[in-house]
């Protein structure tokens, strides 16, 4: 089925069957087979023929939702679940999906244009004008007459109010004493302030309803009150945000040309008895979100399409095809693939923002395409011996005792020697903003990956860090260390061209190269100090700044309002200069 919106569904039928007579309570096709629809099409069977005694159905995720589940303890229905594996158990609604194959569909053939709308009128008008007066042949007689014929056990029907309020889930909560609210879902609700002094909160929803939440004793199962989603503006004011009612569509059938002549008749004749549509048309309501406004909104996909982005270019989330390596880059890169046959230690030092970060980046894809590579990296440099133990553990799956460091050692150990001796490779250890690492524990680490007198390293480790890292192997305690290492990568301040190019890089891969203006890319290239971050900060900002201005490209005129009040208050070489001369 096509969707106004151009995609292409698959629609599913749900249907409920009496298991008595063989009368389709209800039938209705979905867009989704989700909690949300088995709950809409079992509540309209619900007000269509009463409240049944009990349901079957499979155990799909949808019947064992909580919503769900809750909903029929509470109407008090009884649910039985069929077999694993056993469709004979559910045969009556399974017998049904054939003449609705054969009969329903094959009329529908010649419709080109088959929507949502006109396929749940034909089912609808089939079902109760065919299917339901037509003889079954398993019990000999119309399902129609025999449901109406036979005892009923049959009760009254709940409101649609109250089938909505029946099928939610039931969840405890605790409220925040600051401003009196809970958090369900994403979403922040305030809640009156006569019920300020609970701190636990047990609340009734469902997940694709919130705009219908309310508070509950959980211990006499009573609704509380109902409690909304939190504005601040109306807070304000003193006032709650209005709930608009959901908008009324007409369903009414109309004539199609193409559906067959018999289906036509049952339609019509179904609409000329004035009766309402026997289903509900069903429309996802939208969650309440926050608002955001001006220029402080966050940046979303649809707003980078506007510049006509895949990706924003100047984010360190950037893919990883867009960032660029120099020689010496690659270079290390490639020294370090070596060395993962024969481990050691590898250096990678440089000033904030040189590209030490996006170095490991790229140096942790090259790994990954080498094979049998095990690549692993530490997350808290900062830990003392134990906690650095406990970490490496984790990172290659070796069940480690804290109070046993030595036991650690010789399971470490022995987890490197037997993945050398199937691979023939070593283990990759990365460790970036390794300058906040103790002493004691790199000396640990130096000595967890050597043996044989250190004749043999069981361990390739790539250290990154700033200059401090280079001043602490210097120290008598690390220089053992420092001799050790056998790659080093010393990152410098770029030159204009370089990071020109850097940039231009990432605006063609990103999808929109021409974003920038080309005078622009070089003047933020010369005042970007040879400091790559400072580049990408620097162009992020005048992001923003179009992205609040509605503007789609990001020129020089953009530059000058978002940059010019700075550079104007700094001196220029003329000025200071001149001032000097005076002293």
């Amino acid at each position: 089925m096509l969707l106004p919106d151009g995609r292409r569904v698959l629609p599913q039928l749900f249907g409920v069957i009496d298991d008595h007579s063989r009368l389709v309570c209800h039938a209705q096709w979905y867009l989704e087979e989700d909690t949300e629809s088995l709950v809409h099409g079992v509540s309209q069977a619900i007000l269509k023929r009463g409240l049944p005694r009990a349901l079957m159905t499979d155990e799909g995720g949808a019947m064992k939702a909580a919503e769900y589940v809750e909903g029929l303890a509470i109407l008090g229905v009884e649910r039985d679940l069929t077999g694993g594996y056993s469709p004979e158990h559910n045969a009556k609604i399974e017998t049904f999906w054939g003449p609705l194959e054969g009969r329903l569909m094959a009329m529908l053939e010649g419709e080109p244009e088959l929507t949502l709308k006109l396929l749940n009128d034909a089912t609808q008008a089939w079902v109760e004008g065919d299917h339901n007066r037509r003889a079954h042949e398993g019990i000999g007689e119309m399902p129609l007459d025999r449901f109406l014929s036979a005892p009923s056990v049959l009760r009254p029907s709940p409101s649609a109010d109250g089938l909505r309020a029946a099928f939610r889930r039931t969840v405890p909560r605790t409220q925040r004493r600051s401003d009196g609210t809970f958090t369900l879902d994403g979403v922040r609700y305030e809640i009156p302030s006569r019920f300020r002094t609970l701190r636990a909160l047990t609340v009734r929803y469902a997940r694709w309803d919130l705009s219908l939440v309310e508070l509950y004793d959980a211990r006499t199962g009573q609704a509380q009150c109902r409690v909304f989603p939190i504005d601040k503006a109306a807070n304000a004011d003193g006032h709650r945000r209005r709930v608009d009612p959901a908008p009324h569509l007409d369903a009414s059938p109309d004539a199609a040309p193409g559906v067959a002549p018999y289906l036509r008749e049952l339609i019509a004749r179904y609409a000329a008895t004035g009766l309402l549509p026997g289903y509900l048309p069903h429309a996802p309501r939208p969650r309440p979100r926050p608002r955001r406004h001006g220029a402080h909104a966050m940046r979303t996909r649809p707003q980078l399409a506007a510049f006509g982005l895949k990706h924003n270019p100047f984010s360190p989330e950037v893919p990883i095809e867009a960032l660029s390596a120099s020689a010496a880059v690659e270079h290390f890169c490639w020294r370090v693939g070596n060395m993962a046959a024969e481990g050691g230690f590898a250096l990678v030092t440089g000033d904030p923002g040189t590209g030490k970060s996006v170095t490991l980046r790229l140096l942790q894809r090259r790994l990954h395409a080498l094979r049998d590579v095990q690549v692993a990296t530490l997350t808290h440099p900062r830990s003392r011996l134990s906690d650095f133990y406990r970490e490496l553990g984790d990172l290659f799956g070796a069940a480690i005792a804290s109070s046993n460091r030595y036991g650690g050692f010789k399971t470490l150990r022995a987890k490197w020697l037997a993945h050398i001796d199937t691979t023939l490779v070593r283990p990759v250890l990365l460790i970036d903003e390794a300058q906040q690492m103790y002493p004691d524990v790199l000396s640990e680490l130096r000595v967890l990956t050597s043996t044989d007198f250190d004749s043999r390293a069981i361990l390739t480790v790539v250290l990154v860090g700033d200059d401090r890292l280079t001043e602490m192997l210097r120290t008598p305690e690390l220089l053992p260390l420092g001799t050790r290492i056998r790659a080093r990568l010393q990152l410098d301040h770029r030159k204009p061209d370089e990071l020109q190019a850097m940039l231009e890089r990432r605006l063609e891969h990103c999808g929109n190269s021409s974003l920038v203006d080309p005078i622009v890319v070089r003047t933020l290239a010369e005042h970007a100090a040879g400091n790559p971050r400072v580049l990408m900060t620097a162009a992020n900002e005048l992001l923003d700044a179009a992205t609040a201005r509605e503007q789609a490209t990001l020129d020089e005129k953009l530059y000058l309002e978002v940059f010019g009040a700075s550079v104007s208050r700094r001196p220029s070489a003329t000025a200071a200069a001149a001032k000097a001369g005076r002293r």
